[in-house]
């Protein structure tokens, strides 16, 4: 068994919060993204444990919601309840964009709302968790109003699974990636893996922490990068601890 694991990115799930992080993980970043989850990470109180408040590009809109009374609601009541919630949070997130969702949500909203987060986060002092689906050029443009350089609380991309070329522009940004087994398995994922520098690099599960299943991605890492999966697993920890140092 690997030891030092963390988890760059994970979901309560309808798990009990006093199960994270599980036997074998010494510190995991749970992460609520929409609105209906956030009471769900207020009452946790360990260092091990790191709190991420905010809301997904998806923000549960429907097909049916009006988009325009959606968009206000967001903005007037959501958005300031997020704000109040941040004074016990290690960093802002899942936030970001995505292709897949652009007839519900349109991209000039998401666009909004994503950047609408970014300054909360800037002035909080808060690192962002990034999601982004087939929207890489207007994210990088987004991200080049905020950050210009690796100062700052800095974001991470999660689930990382950009071009090389995209990595290396967000890299200079300041960008730290994570990974599971899902994007190692594929191209971009491989190749995003394999060009970022090894102080940029967390594993993460995107979903229900254990560490089996860390193990499993930082042998996956450890594979594209020709290193060791104790390698990746110490290098995960330390950037880890970097990024959620608040």
């Amino acid at each position: 068994m690997l030891e030092r694991l963390t988890d760059a990115h994970c979901h309560l799930s309808g798990r009990a919060p006093d199960s994270l992080p599980p036997r074998g993980v010494e510190a995991c970043a749970a992460c609520a993204c929409f609105a209906g989850e956030w009471g769900e990470l207020d009452g946790i109180s360990r260092a091990s444990v790191k709190k991420v408040y905010g809301l997904h590009p998806d923000a549960g809109i429907s097909a049916l919601d009006d988009i325009g009374f959606a968009e206000k609601q967001i903005f007037s009541v959501l958005l300031p309840e997020l704000e109040r919630r941040l004074a016990s949070a290690d960093a802002v997130g899942e936030i970001g964009l995505d292709a897949r969702i652009t007839e519900r949500v349109p991209l000039e909203m998401q666009k909004r709302v994503f950047a609408a987060q970014l300054e909360i986060a800037r002035a909080r002092g808060l690192p962002a968790l990034i999601h982004c689906v087939g929207e890489w050029g207007a994210l990088r443009e987004i991200l080049r109003g905020f950050f210009s350089d690796d100062s700052g609380a800095g974001f991470l991309i999660h689930a990382a699974s950009c071009s090389a070329e995209v990595a290396a522009s967000l890299e200079k940004l300041g960008a730290r990636f994570s990974f599971g087994v899902r994007e190692l398995s594929s191209r971009r994922g491989a190749e995003c893996a394999a060009r970022v520098g090894s102080d940029r690099i967390m594993v993460e599960t995107d979903g229900d922490c254990s560490a089996a299943s860390l193990e499993n991605a930082a042998a996956a890492l450890a594979a594209v990068r020709s290193a060791s999966a104790v390698e990746i697993a110490d290098a995960a920890f330390e950037n880890f601890r970097s990024f959620y140092s608040k």
